[in-house]
């Protein structure tokens, strides 16, 4: 339980940071 919810916050993470880079990388 501990471990999903943990992987499931990184990959959150993970792809919040990958749209952010794309926003930059975009302008």
């Amino acid at each position: 339980m501990m471990v999903s919810s943990k992987s499931g916050a990184g990959v959150r993470c993970l792809r919040t940071v990958l749209s952010k880079i794309a926003r930059v990388a975009k302008i």
